[in-house]
């Protein structure tokens, strides 16, 4: 049988997805035709197998386990596997919902740009003035909100971003995943300037946050490999690097975009 080949654009990277299906195949170029052009760089390989398994009596809230540095994903429909190999395979059969799809590319990503020495983070990034700013909380915190309120610049992505480093320290790159709720995702990296957590407030404003409670923080919000008790020491070190390196603050804020003129003000030389 013929195998299709997909490469979905992930920050500097593309992840290779292979399938011998290929309305799946087709399926997946169309949702994710808005990606710019993947790099030379590969992430990862990933093999997808339709099978006639039925998996229905997975949970409808998928999740993973960890074997030592192996990954097992379990979603509706669905099951995956991750090692420290190529390729790291997913079963599905043919009525998995397509977010299952989506998470299993989510999982491998944040697996393998840890690998790279970065973290993804689920977190908002947006590029104002060729600085990156990261804003992230809990769910239902705002990061959509902050984006749909970010008109005139990029938004990298409004839940899942990378950090990686270069010569001259820390950025952020987009992710290509979304949902019709979402703001569509942008493309492109930038300087981390700020990391601003949010909390909805009654007006704006910014509160210092000291560095271990900024780098607790910063832990809750990274997937997958938070869970794995063999990266912890590793994910801590990261973690603490990160906001060491980077100005964190507290914004309070109401849903309007006078968040913004209070973080262009503290930017003013």
């Amino acid at each position: 049988m013929t195998d299709f080949e997909f490469r979905l654009p992930v920050g500097e990277y593309y992840l290779q997805i292979t399938s011998q299906h290929e309305r799946l195949h087709q399926s997946l170029a169309r949702w994710y035709q808005f990606t710019q052009s993947p790099s030379g760089k590969k992430l990862a390989a990933i093999k997808i197998v339709v099978t006639d398994e039925d998996y229905s009596s997975h949970p409808v809230e998928p999740a993973t386990k960890w074997e030592g540095n192996r990954c097992h994903y379990i979603g509706r429909g669905c099951k995956g596997i991750v090692e420290d190999h190529d390729p790291a395979i997913l079963w599905i059969n043919p009525n998995v919902g397509f977010q299952y799809i989506e998470l299993f590319f989510r999982i491998v990503t944040a697996i393998r740009i840890f690998s790279q020495g970065g973290v993804m983070l689920h977190a908002a990034g947006i590029v104002k003035n060729q600085l990156g700013y990261i804003f992230t909380g809990y769910s239902g915190a705002g990061k959509t909100t902050v984006c749909r309120l970010s008109e005139g610049y990029t938004v990298l992505n409004d839940d899942m971003v990378i950090l990686s480093t270069n010569d001259s320290g820390w950025k952020i790159n987009a992710t290509p995943f979304t949902n019709p709720t979402q703001v569509r995702p942008g493309s492109g990296s930038a300087p981390l300037h700020k990391i601003l957590y949010l909390v909805q407030d009654k007006n704006h404003h910014l509160e210092d946050v000291q560095n271990s409670i900024a780098i607790a923080k910063l832990l809750t919000h990274v997937p997958v490999i938070s869970h794995s008790p063999l990266h912890s020491s590793a994910l801590l070190s990261r973690c603490m690097e990160i906001i060491q390196k980077t100005d964190v603050k507290d914004l309070h804020f109401l849903p309007d975009k006078g968040f913004w003129k209070l973080l262009c003000s503290i930017d003013q030389p």
